[in-house]
């Protein structure tokens, strides 16, 4: 019996960093430098289900990981963070140039990315099924799931929450930091949210 407690020793002291190594392999904090969303530092909260609205982290999707590291939007180790607006059981259609999730609209699809070079085209019209996630942002200007469709929710890293946010304020070109969190919702109700 004696002869195995250095065995058992091991074996828990490896499991532990293993462990510990699992929860820190993901980013934990991360900063948006891209203009779909404030840019700022953003904490990578955990959780199992994912609502309309949340702002999600995940990584490039594979389908157009090689037209966004050719094109320098992103860094290759660099993830997305965009907001949850089609989740299990909603409708998403992408056609004729528009999007729209249960008869919303979220916008417009753009043919050429701001340099003249095409974007990828995609027309969908389905329900989620479940694990299936549209990601949507109010700006035609965003890439997003009207490039790319729906995103497996096993991808997601996590739920992005704002910690320091820098943006514009829309009456004038004074810059400030804000809860981009609190905005988002503010301006989810007029209709006007990033």
């Amino acid at each position: 019996m004696r002869s195995f407690r250095p065995l058992f020793f091991t074996g828990l002291v490896v499991g532990s960093i293993a462990a510990v190594c699992s929860v820190f392999a993901q980013p934990l904090i991360i900063y948006n430098a891209t203009d779909s969303l404030p840019h700022g530092i953003y904490r990578v909260i955990k959780q199992q289900n994912y609502k309309r609205g949340d702002l999600i982290v995940f990584p490039v999707p594979e389908r157009v990981r090689r037209l966004v590291l050719e094109r320098g939007w992103l860094k290759p180790d660099s993830y997305l963070i965009k907001t949850v607006a089609a989740i299990n059981g909603d409708n998403v259609w992408i056609t004729c140039g528009q999007v729209f999730v249960n008869g919303k609209s979220f916008g417009a699809t753009k043919i050429q990315d701001r340099r003249g070079l095409p974007l990828p085209s995609l027309v969908f019209n389905d329900t989620l099924s479940p694990g299936k996630i549209a990601v949507f942002q109010r700006s035609d200007d965003s890439f997003d799931s009207r490039y790319f469709g729906p995103i497996d929710e096993r991808e997601i890293i996590g739920r992005a929450v704002p910690i320091l946010v820098f943006h514009t304020i829309d009456n004038g070109n004074q810059p400030s930091m804000t809860n981009m969190q609190e905005r988002y919702v503010q301006n989810e109700n007029s209709g006007s949210a990033r």
